[in-house]
């Protein structure tokens, strides 16, 4: 019975593969058909998927390439054994000039500093040493993820993976903040108003004015997106739940198929997908910090929960690959020599 079972799928397996395949290939000749004129024509209107709000440019071919393998996996998902959940890095892009000036950056498109590179350097070579190679990347639309992107790939020789920039991965977007000294901002604002904007998880600074110096409507990254989509200033909680449609549409079915996934991005855009994970409350995840090159990694069970790591540190389940502050204090001695 098993064996007519197999053979009646396969048979239906065929005849929607020739059917697919037909859509697909004019499926793909619209979607770069499409972006080919808007790019000529100068526009920035593209067509989004309703349910995710992403756009052509965005998608890059993803729901394209992912349409066979979903239709295969649904098909024999009850006679083929279940694949075991792939592995998740998420790794903070290093150290900007900003960062180390104490500066509100946000959406600021800032390169790296020199430890900045050596941090991702590390970083990189932290999983060499345990092993680790990727399937698929996932990173911001900022300079500082995307080159430490760029660096950890190269380092680690898998150049040649997929990367998807997405602007659901940036950091916090600071509004009128944003090249705003930290300091000074205390001094003029007060103190306990700052460090509400900066750890609280409701707080929202005062909006962005198109008269800003760094308004980001009108940058060309984003020249694709819903302009409703690009806030103007965001709590903490903002940021983080903006990570989740990525999550759900993208990362965790990748993770499902097995496939480890790199996430290269900002401290809070990370925390958002760390309380997610491991499902933390507003106290808790006040209490995590990801630092600079320092590779955290997370694995799952069958149902896709969180797996206890032996180098965990409670709240979280996953386990940075090394302690923190052993870095940055080895770049620090290295720097007064």
């Amino acid at each position: 019975m098993k064996i007519i079972v197999k053979i009646i799928l396969i048979l239906l397996y065929i005849t929607l593969s020739i059917s697919f395949n037909s859509n697909y290939k004019v499926n793909l000749y619209n979607h770069v058909k499409s972006d080919y004129y808007h790019c000529n024509r100068g526009q920035s209107k593209q067509l989004y998927n309703n349910k995710n709000q992403i756009s052509q440019t965005e998608d890059d071919g993803y729901s394209l390439s992912r349409g066979r393998k979903s239709l295969w996996n649904k098909l024999l998902r009850f006679i083929k054994p279940k694949k075991e959940p792939g592995s998740l890095i998420l790794i903070r892009h290093g150290e900007t000039t900003l960062n180390y000036n104490k500066t509100f950056t946000g959406w600021m498109d800032v390169d790296l500093s020199d430890r900045g590179e050596r941090e991702t350097e590390h970083a990189a070579r932290l999983l060499l040493e345990r092993g680790f190679t990727v399937d698929t990347v996932y990173t911001s639309r900022l300079k500082r993820a995307i080159r430490s992107t760029w660096i950890i790939l190269t380092e680690i020789n898998q150049i040649f993976r997929p990367v998807f920039k997405s602007w659901r991965l940036n950091e916090r977007m600071y509004g009128a903040l944003e090249g705003e000294s930290k300091i000074e901002s205390a001094l003029i604002m007060g103190e306990d108003v700052v460090q509400d904007f900066r750890n609280g998880l409701e707080g929202r600074p005062p909006p962005m004015l198109p008269d800003h110096p760094h308004w980001h409507a009108n940058e060309r990254k984003y020249a694709d997106l819903d302009p409703k989509l690009i806030p103007t200033t965001e709590s903490l909680k903002d940021t983080m739940d903006r990570t989740i449609p990525l999550w759900e549409s993208r990362i965790l079915p990748d993770l499902k198929e097995g496939k480890t996934v790199l996430i290269v991005a900002h401290a809070n855009s990370l925390r958002g997908i760390v309380k997610h994970i491991d499902n933390l409350n507003k106290d808790e995840i006040s209490k995590v910090a990801i630092p600079n090159g320092i590779p955290l990694v997370y694995k799952f069970n069958r149902n896709m929960k969180p797996i206890k790591l032996k180098g965990c540190e409670p709240p979280i389940s996953g386990e940075f690959l090394e302690k923190k502050g052993l870095l940055r204090a080895a770049l620090q001695r290295e720097a007064e020599r």
